[in-house]
């Protein structure tokens, strides 16, 4: 899980890449401020509320428990944190941060910084979770149950 976590954040760099190729240069700043944006802000805003909308349980449209990874971390109802869960939550927020960076291709040179920086809130916020809890969730999507690696 770890490995394929640092492949999915490697594809940050790459996007980067992508990015400060097809600008000019006096904007190549702004692209790696952007980019690097995208990691802390879907972090912080994937550790607040971001986990709960996509895998907390709730209803078909979105989860709303969990928030601040403050259930369905403990190992089967002990105390303990389970080191896969956080493993997982990792694993989900470089989804999160990499959907935000993939936009700001098509952006680049195109809009002021907080204007980035409200769509990307709006992004980890309001479309990703919604869509990783129909996807990956129990309780929503076409089979509402989790997909197993068989």
């Amino acid at each position: 899980m770890i490995f394929a976590t640092v492949l999915v954040f490697i594809m940050q760099a790459g996007f980067t890449m992508v990015e400060v190729g097809s600008v000019r240069i006096k904007n190549t700043k702004s692209i790696l401020i952007k980019n690097l944006l995208d990691c802390c802000v879907g972090s912080v805003i994937f550790f607040f509320y971001g986990w709960a909308f996509s895998f907390g349980s709730g209803n078909a449209f979105m989860g709303y428990n969990g928030f601040i990874l403050l259930e369905g971390f403990n190992a089967n109802g002990t105390s303990e944190a389970d080191p896969y869960q956080y493993a997982l939550w990792t694993f989900q927020y470089t989804f999160c941060a990499t959907a935000s960076t993939i936009v700001s291709g098509a952006v680049a040179e195109r809009t002021q910084l907080l204007a980035y920086l409200v769509y990307t809130f709006f992004l980890v916020t309001l479309i990703y979770p919604p869509v990783a809890h129909w996807v990956w969730s129990t309780q929503a999507g076409p089979t509402s149950t989790t997909p197993t690696l068989s």
